[in-house]
């Protein structure tokens, strides 16, 4: 039988503190979510900062400002709409060319938008754009 002395007072208090930091470190309020591949729908301390990102070998480099409620992908684009600022009366489109993506800042050949409600809906029929199949209803 293995027993363990007991821990004295300040030992278990110096635990105690340790755990509590580390478990405020794992409730951070920072949100990741993988759309495909190297694109993720992220925000920091507030859900109205969603926007999308390539995570590459820099780090995650902005596609889509906030607030992004909705997203969808296949193998050629990356879609999603948007409330700039967070304003709902306002809805935004844009979609991303996967193959044009190099994952770095420069966007401009990778990065088409923003459309708004009619012309997307355009250049979803033209180029065959994949649906949006992932919302966040409390930011639409």
């Amino acid at each position: 039988m293995n027993v363990t002395a007991p821990m004295s007072g300040s030992r278990a208090a110096g635990l105690v503190l340790v755990l509590a930091f580390l478990g405020l470190i794992g409730c951070s309020s920072h949100r990741d979510i993988t759309i495909d591949g190297p694109y993720h729908l992220v925000a920091g301390d507030e859900e109205e900062q969603m926007s999308v990102c390539y995570d590459g070998a820099d780090g995650c480099i902005g596609r889509i400002p906030s607030t992004v409620y909705a997203v969808g992908a296949d193998a050629t684009y990356v879609v999603a709409a948007r409330h700039p600022q967070a304003n709902k009366t306002i809805t935004e489109y844009y979609y991303v060319v996967r193959s044009a993506d190099l994952g770095t800042a420069d966007t401009s050949a990778a990065v088409h938008g923003p459309f708004g409600s009619q012309a997307f809906d355009g250049v979803r029929s033209e180029l065959h754009l994949p649906a949006l199949s992932y919302e966040i209803p409390r930011l639409k």
